[in-house]
């Protein structure tokens, strides 16, 4: 894919970063400054060695292909990958800095030393680097503006934590990316883009298999992937974003939803029918729970019941059944969960999102090998 202007700035915040893939430090990583504004073919060419592989060197694609659907798509593309980007550069920075909560000891992390740690997440940051420069390219090609970094809150504070986020946006990423493609899909002059998403797709699932089996998890989780919609994506992002700090996010023709929270904590939620607690902005009340599990699977949708005592002006906090069941609509990993206006019924993800109020929360259902 042909690359054009595109800056990644750092900015070595702890906790909060800009959207720079420049640190590398010790560790080895060739990304050890600012990307240029258009990186020479002598950088491009580090950074592929340490991806295991390079941009297409196929044209770009042309301007006639432009709509504002597949402008909406690249924008979402771009404006996650900066995201993702920023994450494991502060992560191996954290980790090649000995920072605490990270210090990885003689014995390594679950079996994996700190040289092979950081060796697997600098060639995951290198892949990102190049997703971002891919999807800005195209943006470029297609006429329209690049997406810019912005600054970023990861909520983690160690190892542990940081490779289970890991497995949750990554999982997000999956179902999104199946959105991505439904939408080229639709109209027939941008059907080409469907197999270059897939490819994405396809890596960044390889990326899923790592933090699951690392974390003692299965690393397929499911026969068939949950899906998920763009919107609901946005949020999510936007959720892990420091409020003001994006210099273009707002030409991404996208909804942000009011935020759906997950109080139970995700460690006491196993492959069982369990209740689970919920909150959300005390500014408007739905009517159901819409669960999303799986690729095709129907919606599930549930009572919720409000917590008077626990409740005030500002955040009302319910509970409402998770009757998880995979031989019923359910699939181990990755379950949307959103707040809707209405009881439906929804026969799809995307009828949820044009109905929700409040969401998305993510929820891993994980079996321990």
């Amino acid at each position: 894919m042909f690359v054009q202007k595109f800056t990644l700035a750092l900015a070595a915040v702890p906790a909060i970063v800009s959207a720079a893939p420049a640190y590398g430090g010790s560790s080895g990583s060739v990304i050890t400054g600012p990307i240029a504004a258009k990186p020479d073919a002598a950088k491009l060419a580090e950074i592929a060695k340490q991806a295991g592989g390079s941009l297409s060197n196929g044209p770009p694609p042309s301007a006639d292909l432009a709509s504002p659907e597949a402008i909406t798509n690249f924008q979402l593309v771009a404006f996650n990958e900066l995201f993702e980007t920023a994450f494991f550069t502060e992560l191996i920075a954290n980790i090649t800095t000995n920072k605490p909560g990270y210090a990885i000891g003689g014995r390594g992390y679950r079996g994996k030393s700190k040289k092979v740690l950081l060796e697997i997440l600098e060639r995951v940051q290198a892949q990102e680097v190049l997703h971002t420069l891919n999807a800005n390219g195209a943006l470029k090609a297609l006429g329209s503006e690049q997406i810019q970094p912005c600054k970023y809150k990861f909520p983690v504070s160690n190892l542990e934590e940081s490779i289970t986020f890991a497995a949750t946006f990554t999982n997000v990423v999956l179902g999104t990316l199946q959105d991505i493609q439904q939408v080229f899909a639709q109209n027939p002059k941008q059907s080409a883009f469907v197999r270059g998403v897939g490819s994405t797709l396809g890596q960044e699932g390889e990326q899923e298999g790592f933090y699951n089996a690392i974390r003692g998890k299965f690393p397929s989780s499911s026969p068939f992937l949950t899906t998920s919609v763009r919107d609901f994506a946005f949020t999510a992002i936007n959720s892990n974003i420091v409020p003001g700090s994006c210099p273009n996010k707002d030409i991404i023709k996208l909804k942000e939803f009011k935020p759906l929270t997950l109080v139970t904590p995700q460690k006491k939620i196993s492959p069982k029918t369990k209740e689970l607690e919920f909150s959300w902005p005390a500014v408007q009340k739905p009517s159901s729970i819409v669960y999303i599990s799986g690729g095709s699977n129907v919606p599930t949708v549930v009572d919720f019941e409000v917590n008077k005592k626990k409740s005030d002006k500002k955040t009302t906090f319910v509970t409402a059944s998770f009757p998880f069941d995979v031989t019923d609509g359910f699939v181990e990993g990755l379950t949307i969960a959103a707040a809707t206006k209405s009881k439906g019924p929804f026969k799809n993800a995307g009828e949820v999102s044009k109905d929700t109020i409040f969401g998305p929360a993510t929820i891993l259902v994980e079996s321990d090998l």
